[in-house]
């Protein structure tokens, strides 16, 4: 784990960098969604408690959007880094039109291990055929205090 100098260092290297990608619409894709949100938070300079925020929070997510996808489909993920955070945008498309429940159990993971979240299901689109849906959400960095000097001999 680094040092909390290297992270402060790391955060104000970091202006403002982003990353998309997209996989099929399938669960076996899980692995690869959250190898590279975990790669991209570290290498950004999170600490492990963000990082393990984004990716259940990323797993949740694209689990609802990947049980209710409609068939052959994609799942694109934008991953933007800062100095203040990370913000995550999901978008798939659903056989169903809210397949994000928020009245269980994921919902409140979703709100505990993020700092401001956002779910929009648009009107069914029978040229997709299905329900566009949209998930962002954000995740501010920890405040790390900055190394004390060692005491003058």
């Amino acid at each position: 784990m680094a040092n909390p100098s290297d992270r402060s260092m790391a955060a104000r290297q970091i202006r403002n960098s982003a990353l998309g990608m997209t996989v099929k619409a399938e669960i076996g894709q899980l692995l690869m969604l959250r190898t590279v949100a975990e790669a991209a938070a570290m290498v950004a300079g999170f600490v492990m408690e963000e990082v393990t925020d984004l990716r259940v929070a990323l797993d949740e997510i694209a689990t609802c959007l990947m049980v209710h996808a409609v068939p052959c489909t994609e799942i694109r993920c934008e991953f933007t880094a800062d100095t203040a955070g990370m913000r995550v945008r999901v978008e798939g498309l659903s056989t169903v039109p809210n397949p994000i429940d928020d009245a269980g159990i994921g919902w409140q993971v979703l709100v505990a291990s993020t700092d401001g979240l956002e779910i929009d299901c648009a009107e069914f689109d029978p040229e997709a055929g299905g329900y566009p849906v949209t998930a962002a959400f954000a995740r501010a960095r920890l405040l790390v205090k900055p190394p004390r000097a060692a005491p003058n001999s």
